[in-house]
Order: structure tokens, then C-alpha cells, then sequence
């Protein structure tokens, strides 16, 4: 096992929706992290990994296999993150995301009455910037794009804050690579618009000692409440299925009634958030990967049963740490 740091070389441009048009929509729907896809995508990307599956689904399991012959994994390939940030040369951490605008320290938790709130005594805040493209044309190999006339488009980059101070807080995502052969230290690109990060082993015991306690179902999990660091997938059980219990996904907290929610501040309970969340953008054929229903990272859920037979669909995506879970 490996602790993998990802460590932003400038702000990382991460999307949870395909970018719209700029003279169309204003919105532009934001990640604070990245996603699972993205991962194990820039860790074949560091290996040189080239994948000929033309269906989206299908090169992305190819991709996963060629990464565990490569470092010699076993499954779950890869658990996580945690987040650290530097302000002022300190380091402060870990924390995760409970809402799309905020990090917490995993110390801000606080089990009441209530159930489970947070407590702001180390907080950051997530302030994306947003930034207006214009889109390329691509044409052959080895040829130059050119712009498309009248066309462009708004995306996010990654700036985090200090709450309180406002200093600005530098990220440092922290994942379990579970694998034998460590990979090489290289700055590669990450996320959207050509943006690159950091990526590298570490051997730092404040890193290590966290990144040991991360797990997912893949794993045997203990029983007890867990808060969910990575989007937890579901898919719809039944073709008119609306409600979280009509949902595949939640076997490993025996369902809907293992969901406490993502804590609140102040007095207000935990709150069940159900999202659609894309798989990220297949470059080989130039399209995107489905969308699914998620539960948020931040997610509080009580687990019940320690090991569970799963789909092959949670297998793959649990492999690259979609429901990463941290103990409370």
C-alpha cells in the first residue's frame, strides 16, 4: 500500500456537468475534488497507458486492468482523498467536503442530539473561480485547431480560502494507492483545461497514519458510522424508481435506513442530498461517460454489514474509490 499525493501545481479546473455554452448558460456546476475517473485516468496517463475500446464503459474497465498489471494492485485500487491544506507553511488537516462549498476538519464532526453537526473550529472554504473559454476546433493530428467562430464557455478553477482569516489555502488531496510498484514522482495533467498537478508517493507519517484508516465496501468494513470522502453511486432498481430506496448501491448500510445525511451547521439535522454525477469525459472517442445518482461526499452512513456480494458496475467503480468512507 502507497500514499499517493496529488499536490496542485495551479488551481485545477474539475466539472461535475459537460461545460455550456457561454451565451447560453451562466452556470457552471463545480467539483472540490476530483473525481474517481479522473484519478485512475492521469495514473494510466503517468504510465503511458493507450487504450483502443471505442465504448466508453468498456476502456475505462481496460484502463483500470492495465493499471493493476502495471503497479501489481489488488482491488480497490485506489481509496480516497483526504485534504490537507498549507497556509501560511503550516500544514492543516485532514479534512473532507460536506457540502460543495466547504471543508471540514474530520475533528468538526460533532455527534449531538441531533445526531451529527458540524462545528467550525478549522473550516475551509471552497471559492471557485470562474472563467470564460473559447472553444477549439480540432482537426487532424499534427495539424493546428482553430477557434470556433461565436462559441465559448465558462469553467471553474479550484481556489480554497482559510474561513475566518480568508488566507489563501493551498490543497493537497491524499489517496491510497493499493498497489506494489509506487509511481514515479511527475507533474501531469489533471481535471479539465490542460491544468496540472503534483503527483507523487509519500512516506510522511502525517499523511500515512490518515490514509491507513480510509476503506470502501471492497474492503471488510466494521460496523459503525462512517463519513463518505468520495460520491457514493446508486442506480435506479426499477425503471420508474424516484426514491433512495428504490436505488442499487446502499447494500453495505442494508439501505435507505443506514443514511444519516451530510451534517448541518448550527441546529439543524443531518440532510439526505441525492446528485447526478457525470463519469468524466472518454478521450479516446471523444465523448462522455453516463451520468449516475450520487450520494455527496460528506455523507454520514451507518454501517451494519461488514461484506456483501456486489454487481460487477459497484465493483469497477468502488476499484477506483468511489464510496471511499473514513471512520467517525
Amino acid at each position: 500500500m502507497k500514499t499517493l499525493i496529488v499536490k496542485p501545481v495551479e488551481p485545477l479546473s474539475l466539472t461535475a456537468a459537460p461545460i455550456t455554452s457561454y451565451d447560453i448558460f451562466s452556470y457552471v456546476s463545480t467539483l472540490s475534488t476530483p473525481l474517481p475517473t479522473t484519478v485512475i485516468g492521469f495514473i494510466g496517463a503517468a504510465l503511458g497507458v493507450k487504450l483502443v475500446s471505442k465504448d466508453p464503459m468498456e476502456g475505462f474497465e481496460e484502463l483500470v486492468n492495465s493499471v493493476k498489471e502495471r503497479l501489481k494492485c489488488e482491488d480497490p485500487v485506489i481509496i480516497g482523498p483526504l485534504v490537507f491544506f498549507k497556509v501560511d507553511g503550516s500544514m492543516r488537516g485532514p479534512t473532507i467536503p460536506v457540502r460543495n462549498k466547504l471543508f471540514v476538519h474530520l475533528s468538526s464532526i460533532i455527534k449531538t442530539t441531533l445526531g451529527y453537526n458540524i462545528k467550525c473550529s478549522e473550516c475551509f472554504e471552497y471559492k471557485p473561480l470562474v472563467m470564460t473559454g473559447i472553444a477549439l476546433k480540432r482537426r487532424a493530428p499534427g495539424e493546428e485547431k482553430s477557434v470556433r467562430k461565436g462559441y465559448m464557455y465558462k469553467y471553474p478553477l479550484v481556489t480554497c480560502r482559510e474561513r475566518g482569516t480568508g488566507k489563501v489555502a493551498e490543497p493537497f488531496f491524499i489517496y491510497v494507492l493499493n498497489c506494489e510498484v509506487a509511481l514515479d514522482k511527475k507533474v501531469i495533467r489533471v481535471g479539465g483545461e490542460s491544468r496540472v498537478a503534483e503527483v507523487y508517493v509519500t512516506t510522511e507519517k502525517l499523511f500515512v497514519e490518515y490514509a491507513s484508516k480510509l476503506t470502501n465496501p471492497l474492503k471488510t468494513l466494521q460496523r459503525g458510522v462512517y463519513v463518505a470522502v468520495s460520491p457514493i453511486p446508486l442506480l435506479h432498481a426499477q425503471v420508474d424508481g424516484l426514491y433512495l430506496d428504490n436505488t442499487l448501491g446502499l447494500e453495505f448500510v442494508r439501505g435507505v435506513e443506514g443514511v444519516i445525511g451530510v451534517p448541518q451547521e448550527g441546529d439543524k439535522p443531518p440532510k439526505i442530498i441525492v446528485e447526478r454525477l457525470g463519469l468524466g469525459f472518454y478521450e479516446v472517442k471523444g465523448v462522455r461517460r453516463p451520468q449516475i445518482l450520487v450520494l455527496p461526499p460528506g455523507t454520514l452512513v451507518k454501517v451494519e454489514t461488514p461484506s456483501i456480494s456486489l454487481p460487477t458496475m459497484f465493483k469497477l467503480l468502488y476499484t477506483i474509490g468511489f464510496s471511499s468512507l473514513f471512520p467517525t
